[in-house]
């Protein structure tokens, strides 16, 4: 960033706990902290030397070039409305959604975008986003604004619109919420051995997929077509039937896409 970009946060989660120190590494200065729960402000404050901080959207500074608002997805529309009422200022807002469109933010006109981070955040580590894919959205104005931003903290920065931002999320949900659920199905079904036993196989498969590519790298009884396994898999879910219809569907469109038997 050729400037220094003054910037408020409007709510104080696990993605802020993480995008503030990034964005103050890169030498952004984060002015202003909005968050209803006073212990929550008080914590990021002291944590990283905000300044000011406020329980209300009427006590928006004017000062801040740019706003966050990283609120939940149902809150955003919401969120917008009531800052259209109040904030007098000339700021960019930005949502950080991969499903919410940019339209959410129409009540606050055309100096609108999107700064989404494909990634799950916690608050017991601090995510490194050198290695975080950063979408964006916007009019070429708010661009100018938000890209240089993105770019100073992330190695993979792209522009995407709201309706391929959504198919992506899509896909983030695929491939991390819904495995995760099914790590800990696997985990159950043998407590004594739990999701440990289970690292080697999911590491060296990750790596496979993304060497390979995950049309080349689907493996099991479903893509051999071997009925004996499916079916004695099937035997041990059979007092749960949601459980079982799962496995059977998920085993038949394997078995419909085809691909590359490996063993």
């Amino acid at each position: 960033m050729p400037d220094t970009l003054k910037i408020a946060f409007i709510g104080a989660g696990k993605l802020s706990w993480n995008l503030i120190p990034a964005l103050q590494q890169a030498g952004a200065e984060i002015v202003q902290l909005i968050s209803r729960t006073e212990a929550k402000r008080r914590r990021f404050c002291d944590a990283f030397g905000i300044p000011a901080h406020a329980e209300g959207l009427a006590d928006l500074t004017a000062g801040a070039a740019c706003v966050f608002l990283t609120v939940g997805d149902q809150a955003v529309s919401g969120l917008a409305a009531d800052l259209a009422k109040s904030y007098q200022g000339n700021a960019v807002f930005v949502h950080t959604s991969g499903s919410v469109p940019l339209e959410a933010l129409q009540p606050l006109g055309e100096r609108t975008g999107v700064f989404y981070p494909m990634q799950v955040f916690t608050e017991d580590q601090q995510a490194d986003f050198g290695k975080i894919p950063l979408f964006l959205e916007g009019s070429e104005a708010v661009l100018d604004v938000i890209q240089p931003l993105a770019e100073a903290i992330s190695a993979s920065v792209q522009v995407l619109d709201s309706e391929k931002r959504l198919r992506l999320h899509l896909g983030a949900v695929l491939v991390s919420n819904f495995p995760n659920y099914l790590y800990r199905l696997a985990a159950e079904l043998v407590p004594e051995a739990g999701i440990a036993a289970y690292e080697s196989l999911i590491r060296g498969h990750i790596e496979k997929v993304f060497a390979a590519g995950p049309q080349h790298t689907q493996t099991g009884p479903a893509i051999r077509g071997d009925m004996n396994t499916l079916f004695q898999h099937l035997q041990i879910l059979q007092d749960d039937p949601k459980k079982r219809e799962m496995y059977w569907l998920l085993s038949s469109l394997i078995g419909e896409a085809g691909g590359e038997r490996r063993e």
